[in-house]
């Protein structure tokens, strides 16, 4: 029977949350993973949201998320600890009418450690407004979902000639992701089981912090530039901030990058046969050069942020 299925995935930088409606998978909207808290005087007259910008309103607290949150210096996933808080505002920013929903799976770095008791307070009926309509929902499953398994289950589909991503599903693959906060990665035998696990703080922040201190140097410019700015400007590929060219400085950072990156793999897993890695997340293009030296070991899909997310919908 078709269900009605959210799929929460608030990274560090970008919100990929989905929604799936009687079975069908509606278009993925890419947010930013921005939260702005309006205060009373704001929630008098909130601002008029939009669907890749949403107001929402819930008890005496109202958020904006996405671009208008940047516009007002709200704070991105990484500054703030509130995982339950987050989860709750994505979670009412991507369902926009009334419906019962069968399963909120909520990706998480590792869903073994996750705070499960926190995120079961999701449970039951919710009442909101979201750009200004009422909207009421019941949750009736709350999942947390190791955030590499929609990319892993991606990997082992067959294709219509009866190939899969991993050549070899039934041996040992891995997937890696590549945040703005962590890298994690997962390494799962032939029956899809998760192994052994690879955690490491080296996310695109710290090397967006760095570029910034150096920005600030060359500019000599009296505060540091926002790390949300340089990884925007870093992202976007645009190596221009605010009349500095830091392109030498991100082929040095990035050439770190992939040399550290390969210290983490082999301190966790060099002893380990691995048949194929794969590469997701908005930080995997830094790995680019790295992967494309290592043809037939490694891959990155042609699209990395939402790779994982749209794999979730065979979870």
């Amino acid at each position: 029977m078709p269900q009605n299925i959210v799929i929460n995935d608030s990274g560090n930088w970008k919100d990929k949350s989905k929604l799936i409606i009687d079975g069908v998978p509606q278009p993925t909207i890419i947010r930013s993973s921005c939260l702005y808290r309006l205060n009373a005087i704001d929630r008098r007259n909130p601002p008029k949201g939009n669907d890749l910008s949403p107001v929402v309103q819930h008890g005496s607290d109202a958020w904006i998320i996405g671009d208008l949150a940047m516009q007002r210096q709200g704070l991105y996933n990484f500054e703030s600890a509130n995982k339950l808080h987050q989860v709750r505002n994505y979670l009412y920013a991507v369902i926009p009418q009334s419906m019962t929903v069968d399963r909120a799976l909520i990706c998480v770095p590792d869903a073994d450690m996750a705070t499960n008791d926190s995120l079961q307070a999701l449970l039951g009926h919710h009442r909101y407004k979201r750009n200004g309509q009422i909207v009421e929902i019941d949750i009736k499953s709350i999942e947390p979902v190791d955030e590499t398994l929609g990319a892993y289950l991606k990997c082992i589909q067959p294709n219509s000639d009866g190939q899969s991503l991993f050549h070899f599903p039934s041996r040992r693959n891995a997937v890696i992701t590549v945040g703005g906060g962590t890298i994690n990665g997962f390494l799962y035998d032939g029956a899809g089981n998760v192994i052994d696990r690879l955690v490491s703080p080296l996310g695109t922040r710290v090397m967006a912090s760095s570029i910034a201190a150096n920005i600030q140097a060359i500019g000599d410019m009296l505060t540091t530039p926002l790390i949300s700015d340089v990884m925007a400007s870093i992202e976007s590929k645009h190596t221009h901030f605010e009349g500095i060219d830091y392109q030498d400085i991100l082929s040095a950072h990035k050439k770190t990058f992939c040399e550290e990156f390969q210290k983490i793999l082999l301190a966790r897993w060099r002893q380990q046969t691995i048949e194929q890695i794969c590469v997701v997340g908005g930080g995997s293009y830094l790995l680019d050069e790295y992967i494309e030296l290592r043809p037939g070991k490694f891959f990155r899909p042609d699209n990395p942020q939402t790779f994982a997310i749209e794999g979730l919908i065979y979870a």
